[in-house]
């Protein structure tokens, strides 16, 4: 059934042409629709593509909504408006400093906003992020900076060591170890020993001290990949 506005009024004949489809001017549905939300008319000649034709050709007795003519027109519309928006369901993509990607699904709070738990692993350096909507088009690549925490070191333990020429091992505890991190042993005299322990975790590293017989206080710091430290006090 075809169906418009005013189409017929006191027994007179509306003016609507049916063309066929290879006859029709290019048409916006997006424009259609928009006209028709805001109570406008296209015009008395427009032309409408349509599949079929069903009913009476001079046009219906009562007042249609014009856009019952395009089935499906509503929904065409409200797709081109959501493109025109971030739409609910983007996703944001991570590279860490190394090149790997990440792959995440923020909050969507508005189409201009999102929001993301973002957990960079402790891992310091540049780090890049994109998003990408449904329908596969992507943003532009933001850089940001991740600043490595400082690390921290709580105690070690043993608490003492004998004066010795031996190495003894000594278990180092604290927060936010890299690997690669070293630790640097001041003696009682102020000397400097810069050594390289064996990394376990974020929280411990392993060293075999050697205090070359040396008996007194010691100090202990260590410094990550980026230089930052944290120095302890630590007994011989």
């Amino acid at each position: 059934m075809l169906r418009g506005r005013n189409h017929r009024q006191h027994g007179q004949q509306a003016d609507l042409r049916i063309r066929r489809p290879a006859e029709l001017p290019v048409q916006r549905p997006e424009r259609l629709w928009k006209l028709v939300r805001e109570g406008q008319q296209p015009g008395r000649n427009s032309a409408f593509q349509c599949r079929e034709l069903h009913g009476d050709r001079r046009g219906a007795r009562h007042h249609r909504r014009l856009a019952d003519l395009l089935p499906g027109l509503e929904q065409q519309s409200d797709d081109a408006d959501q493109r025109e928006q971030l739409p609910n369901g983007a996703t944001v993509t991570f590279h860490d400093p190394q090149g790997n990607s990440y792959v995440r699904t923020p909050t969507f709070l508005s189409a201009g906003q999102l929001s993301h738990q973002f957990n960079d692993g402790n891992d310091a350096g540049t780090w890049t992020v994109f998003a990408t909507n449904p329908d596969g088009q992507t943003s532009n690549t933001l850089s940001f900076t991740v600043t490595a925490s400082a690390p921290s070191i709580s105690n070690v333990s043993p608490a003492s060591y004998q004066a010795s020429y031996n190495s003894q091992t000594m278990s180092i505890y604290g927060g936010n170890f890299q690997n690669g991190a070293t630790v640097t042993f001041h003696d009682p005299q102020g000397n400097s020993y810069v050594r390289t322990p064996t990394f376990l975790s974020a929280g411990q590293l392993s060293h075999q001290f050697n205090d070359g017989n040396d008996a007194g206080t010691w100090t202990v710091f260590a410094t990550n990949r980026t230089d930052k430290l944290q120095t302890l006090l630590a007994s011989r």
